[in-house]
This record gives structure tokens, sequence and C-alpha cells, in this order.
């Protein structure tokens, strides 16, 4: 309880990556002590690791993906395009005919790949 009471308070002090690695020294030492006959058992194997949780930015996709666009021409530009927006695999794109393009609806159809 008190390895869990030390990560916990760490947690509130840094971001749970930076505790997973005071954590992962921390582990060590101790293992090092279980080799050495010091102690029994490794306490920290009964403490669950923090998640490391990490902010998903929709900015930084599109970004990329303005960037990525803007380098490429032609069709690979359109290929690019497509899948990103569509959702269809590579795959699928090059297996596409003109009789699958609905240009009415301005939508294709997937059934091939």
């Amino acid at each position: 309880m008190q390895l869990l009471g030390w990560q916990n308070e760490k947690l509130e002090q840094y971001e749970s990556s930076t505790v997973r690695k005071f954590r992962s020294i921390f582990y060590t030492i101790l293992d090092d002590a279980v080799i050495e006959g010091i102690i029994e058992v490794n306490p920290f194997n009964r403490v669950p690791r923090p998640l490391v949780i990490e902010e998903y930015n929709e900015d930084d996709d599109l970004d990329e993906l303005h960037s990525l666009l803007s380098k490429s021409t032609g069709y690979k530009h359109n290929f690019i395009g497509i899948m990103a927006f569509s959702g269809a695999r590579p795959g699928e794109l090059v297996a596409l005919k003109w009789s699958d393009v609905d240009f009415k609806s301005e939508s294709f159809k997937i059934v091939r790949t």
C-alpha cells in the first residue's frame, strides 16, 4: 500500500510516463534485492502500473494530411485524398472500376479488393 501511495503521489506531480520511468528504476532495485535474498518478493508485482494516456489532437492529423497533400501531385494526390476522406483502403481503391463510380451522387462503391 505504501508503494501505491508513493506512486499516486508522484502521479499528482508528474506525467504518468515519467512516473513509469521512476517506477521502473525502483522496480529494478527491488528485483535486485530479491536476487540478493534481502527480500522474498518484489512488492511492486502487486502495484498496477500507471496508464500512459496520450492526448489526441485532431488538428495535428489534419496538419499532417495537409502537408502530405501539398507535397503530392497527380494521381498520388487524389489517391491520398480519397483514402483520407473516405476510409477506403489502398487495395480497394486500386480495384475500383469506372462502373463503381456514381457521378450523380458523387460516391463510389467498394465491391472488390
